[in-house]
Formats: structure tokens, C-alpha cells, sequence
């Protein structure tokens, strides 16, 4: 990714938003943040996850209505070949990716059910649920080796290491 690295807190605790993620609900809820080295001293981040085919359709919803003046029959063709990647729905595991580029720490891996704890936003697990796509299988299997981590604190660099051979 290309873009500055945030962790934002709530109530105390540093999270790590994900777009698609409830990345919206969390943003309006942000009581301080911290962006690229800055984030190197935090402790203990939260990252919510959200169930990968889900997130994929959703995400490239959101780009489609993002791009409502281009051709959504081709777009939808790049991004099945792999040829256009979003922040919107790319594998969560990239966002991991990321943030290891900032932080070494622990992070605390949550489904992105819990996320109530932070926001009484209600989330929208439903948008653009009406297209039919399947992800394909490159975009799925880096984020299925992330659920293992749900409901664990680890060191984000286990992660990396776990998953860094599904990415390259």
C-alpha cells in the first residue's frame, strides 16, 4: 500500500482500521491517532476481521459505485484477472502487511463482530450484497490463515511469518 499507515484509539485502545472492516465507524469514533513511525510505540493493537468473501464482495462494490462513470462489465473483469487491486477489497492480510512496515509489536485479533465494544454504529455487513461474484481463490487464501488468529494475542511479526509465503 501506498498510503500512510493509521491506528487510531477509542476508549483507551489502539485499533487498526480495515476498510470494509467497519473502518468507517470506527474513523468517526477516533479519540487520537497515530500515523507511520509513530505508530511503533503503541501497544497491543487491535485489527477486526471480517469474513473474506464477504469483504471481497462488499469492498468491490464499493469501488464499483467509487467508479460509477467507468464501464462496470470491464472494471469487474480487471479485478477478477487481478489487474486493479483496492484498499477496498485487497486481502486483509495486505493491510497486516502494512502495518509490520510501522510496528512489531502485539496485535489482538478480533472478528469484526466485537466491534460494538468501540462504535454504536450500526454496520452495514450487507451493502452491495446483491452482485454476484466469487472471490477468487488468490484474494482468499493469506486472509483464511488469519482466522486462526481470532480471539488470540500474538506478535504481529508471527503473522507475517505464518502467512508471507501465501502473499509472495
Amino acid at each position: 500500500m501506498k498510503t500512510d499507515c493509521r491506528v487510531i484509539r477509542i476508549n483507551g485502545d489502539w485499533i487498526y482500521p480495515i476498510f470494509k472492516n467497519a473502518y468507517t465507524s470506527l474513523i468517526i469514533m477516533t479519540q487520537d491517532q497515530r500515523l507511520n513511525s509513530d505508530i511503533a510505540n503503541c501497544e497491543n493493537i487491535i485489527i477486526f476481521l471480517r469474513d473474506q468473501e464477504k469483504r471481497f464482495v462488499s469492498g468491490v462494490g464499493e469501488f464499483l459505485f467509487n467508479n460509477k462513470d467507468k464501464d462496470r462489465d470491464h472494471l469487474i473483469d480487471k479485478i477478477m484477472a487481478g489487474e486493479i487491486v483496492d484498499r477496498h477489497f485487497c486481502p486483509q492480510a495486505y493491510w497486516l502487511l502494512h502495518l509490520f512496515k510501522f510496528y512489531k509489536g502485539k496485535v489482538n485479533i478480533q472478528d469484526v463482530s466485537q466491534v460494538g465494544k468501540y462504535t454504536p454504529a450500526r454496520l452495514k455487513m450487507k451493502d452491495h450484497e446483491s452482485l454476484d461474484l466469487k472471490a477468487p481463490e488468490n484474494y482468499l487464501c493469506a486472509d483464511r490463515l488469519l482466522n486462526k488468529y481470532v480471539g488470540q494475542t500474538i506478535s504481529i511479526g508471527s503473522i507475517i511469518e505464518d502467512i508471507k509465503h501465501v502473499l509472495s
